[in-house]
């Protein structure tokens, strides 16, 4: 295959190379071919397991294999340690949409997910079949699980209702002082634009030197 002219002429001056490296780096010229391929090298994104290893190699989302490995093994120190080095990414998900929470309520223990609990991971997370790590924990009759999580639960809407009461009050102390503002505002308008009226009633005398009261 050849380029759609077939003819451009070759650069003779400098002025026309200067001209032709440029044009160079926008259109094509030249003979056209294929780009030739290794289909099976490894890069990023391809998948050709050589050895036992590769078979899990990039199967995870973040770096959370070994903790993902060490929950089934039941290794609840390295579990505590990473978790502690690593807070942020304790509800980071696998290749399946399982967080470690999940994974500890399938085949771990008790002591296991009660550390997951501990450092902070998210209870309520969910499956793509919408189930929680209570769930899994019921379904498999891990008593001591679902007391863990429920406690939890328990725990987490106290928190929410005391912070919803420091909001009301917050609220509720902000629209108090308004009304007291607005209420002087009022006052003081009406003493402006009602002199008169004030002085009828008695309220207000100019050349008193009494303190009003009301």
């Amino acid at each position: 295959m050849h380029d759609c002219c077939g003819f451009c002429p070759d650069p003779a001056t400098d002025e026309e190379r200067v001209v032709a490296e440029e044009e160079r780096k926008i259109y094509i010229s030249g003979d056209i071919t294929f780009m030739k391929d290794d289909p099976g090298r490894q890069t990023i994104g391809s998948f050709n397991p050589l050895n036992d290893d590769d078979w899990t190699d990039m199967a995870y989302v973040g770096n959370t294999q070994e903790l993902c490995q060490k929950i089934c093994d039941g290794d609840i120190d390295f579990v505590d340690n990473w978790c502690a080095r690593n807070p942020k990414l304790i509800d980071r998900r696998d290749h399946t949409g399982r967080t470690p929470l999940h994974i500890a309520a399938q085949c771990s223990t008790p002591d296991i997910l009660k550390c997951l609990v501990i450092h902070g991971a998210r209870i309520v997370a969910r499956l793509v079949d919408g189930l929680t790590a209570l769930h899994i924990a019921a379904a498999r009759g891990e008593a001591q699980m679902v007391t863990t999580l429920l406690e939890k639960s328990e725990e987490n809407e106290a928190r929410e209702s005391e912070k919803e009461e420091q909001r009301n009050i917050t609220n509720h102390g902000k629209v108090s002082s308004f009304t007291i503002h607005f209420s002087s505002f009022q006052t003081c308008m009406y003493l402006v634009l009602c002199p008169r009226k004030l002085s009828k009633n008695n309220l207000f005398k100019p050349d008193s030197r009494s303190e009003m009261s009301y």
